[in-house]
């Protein structure tokens, strides 16, 4: 008989052996445990990109921008991730940075539509309305009916219209004549000529002269305006001076000191401080006006106060007047517009009245018509009503105007 000895296996390896294999089981558990690690990280990764994304979303893009810097870095050919980089950069304010993110995108991808989207809204912020409607026009030949590029289109294309509508010319020429028919003496007119230079060494200026024909009386006057902004909130100031050649219907001497700034919320303020010289009075006063635009719509109220002061012994009187306006601005060749005035007046240039208050309502209507993008026709219609005196004047007018010249 043979005896046989079982040993365990372990016992047939030497001891290198096992302290090899010892070292593999540790080697395992360092690599499992730097793939937890990196899995973690990837994990804490992801989750701050989605938090960055959600607080770009919000409108926080400052705050989300040095994440999608450091995730863009990371991971460079994650093209979406680029777009949420470029659009974080775009609303901090860092055009050229967010031109740059989407130039390097769409190098990659010349089609890719969240980057042609970005770049063609980045445009707009640019103030390049015509190179965005380019891209919109790029975004629809890869992507047919796409309801966005389609949405983008139709918006830059009603703002280059409406830009080249309004667009302010340098220079603009006016010519105006009305008709006054009265229920108490022969009919009235007046003629006026203008022009207007918006950037004469920085300021605003208007040179005109104006002719006028009532109460059998006639009158020319000539006159200067001139505007110029201030440092900033919307803040101008100017002047007016003028004079006609016999002070009867239209004062001798005129002059004004008038300015006005931006209130935010879509008000602003303007006021004036007035002087004028009659033949038969000095006239002072004061015009502030309150205007709101928003919606569409254009509103102003204003007053109106003067004191008369009569050089030929009558008595002093106040003129208080109140205006209210309403115009619609929406549309860009059409703007219809309605106003109404009430004044209680004490002295009326040109009548033989004895010193004291009357008082007046005038309801008014009209419309600007921009036929061309430099002509524009402006008619008007206003209706006074003169209860004490049972007096009514109506008044039909239309001016024109033509405009050239680029703004620098």
């Amino acid at each position: 008989m043979f005896l046989v000895e079982f040993r365990p296996m372990t016992s047939f390896f030497p001891r290198r052996s096992r302290r090899a294999r010892l070292a593999g089981m540790v080697l395992l558990l360092a690599a499992a445990a730097l793939l937890d690690a990196a899995a973690a990280r990837a994990q804490a990764a992801t989750s701050a990109v989605e938090r960055a994304r959600t607080l770009l979303n919000q409108g926080k893009a400052r705050e989300a921008l040095p994440v999608l810097q450091g995730a863009v870095l990371s991971a460079p050919d994650d093209l979406d991730l680029g777009c949420d980089l470029a659009r974080a950069l775009a609303w901090s304010g860092r055009y050229a940075d967010a031109d740059g993110e989407y130039a390097r995108v769409l190098a990659k991808n010349p089609k890719h539509r969240e980057a042609l989207l970005g770049l063609l809204r980045l445009r707009g912020y640019q103030g390049r309305p015509q190179d965005a409607l380019a891209l919109a026009r790029q975004g629809l030949q890869d992507y047919p009916q796409d309801p966005e590029f389609l949405q983008e289109a139709a918006r830059l294309q009603a703002l280059i219209r409406r830009a080249d509508c309004e667009k302010p010319r340098r220079f603009t020429a006016r010519t105006g004549y009305y008709h006054e028919d009265y229920n108490f003496i022969g009919p009235g007119n007046g003629t006026e000529l203008s022009l207007e230079d918006r950037q004469f060494h920085g300021w605003n200026v208007l040179g005109g002269a104006t002719y006028q024909h009532r109460y059998g009386l006639d009158d020319t006057d000539f006159g200067v305006e001139a505007d110029h902004k201030l440092g900033g909130h919307g803040a101008w100031a100017g002047f007016a001076a003028g004079g006609a050649t016999s002070g009867t219907i239209l004062p001798s001497a005129r002059g004004a000191l008038r300015g006005g700034l931006a209130l935010g919320a879509g008000f602003s303020a303007e006021g004036a401080a007035t002087y004028q010289h009659y033949d038969a009075a000095d006239v002072y006063g004061l015009a502030p006006t309150l205007t709101w635009e928003g919606l569409g719509l254009a509103a102003s109220v204003g007053y109106s106060t003067t004191q008369s002061a009569f050089t030929s012994g009558g008595a002093s009187g106040w003129l208080g007047a109140y205006t209210t306006r309403l115009a619609w601005e929406r549309w860009c060749r059409f703007k219809p517009w309605i106003s109404y005035t009430h004044a209680n007046e004490a002295f009326q240039p040109g009548l033989s009245l004895p010193p004291g208050d009357f008082r007046s309502d005038s309801y008014g209507g009209g419309f600007s018509l921009r036929v061309t993008p430099a002509v524009e026709l402006s008619p008007y219609y206003t209706y006074e009503s003169r209860p004490t005196l049972a007096q009514r004047v109506r008044y039909v007018g239309a001016g024109m105007s033509y405009s050239w010249g680029e703004m620098k």
